[in-house]
């Protein structure tokens, strides 16, 4: 349950703050843009936003649905039952809440993403 709740913390305090400050940093953009050129479409910076604000909501959504299976997972009597738990309920909630994580990702800016990325830790060399 560790991996589960450590999973939790991340997407509270690390992910979904870093998608708000990117998509604020990109929504105050597009603002400046269109204040010195009011006709501009702003097609890139508009998708990007969009994108990020639906990611936040999926990212919401399985959050509380992996906070649920954590929690179901201390009214288990047997370690049988836990494990079932675990491998039926928590597991799939983790896999549902990782998909949305692993897209915003590739979408913010690496200098605002707040752990190491896929990328850094395959292409690091120490």
């Amino acid at each position: 349950m560790i991996e589960a709740k450590t999973m939790l913390s991340m997407a509270k305090t690390l992910i979904l703050p870093a998608i708000e400050n990117y998509s604020t940093r990109i929504a105050a953009a597009a603002a400046a843009k269109k204040a010195v050129c009011p006709d501009l479409k702003l097609g890139y910076e508009m998708k990007v936003i969009e994108r990020l604000s639906a990611l936040m909501d999926e990212i919401v959504t399985y959050t509380e649905e992996l906070q649920k299976a954590v929690e179901e997972e201390q009214h288990k009597r047997t370690g049988e039952e836990k494990a079932n738990h675990v491998r039926d309920q928590v597991k799939e909630a983790m896999s549902r809440l990782r998909t949305p994580c692993d897209e915003a990702e590739t979408i913010v800016a690496k200098t605002d993403w707040p752990m190491p990325t896929y990328a850094d830790i395959l292409l690091s060399t120490r």
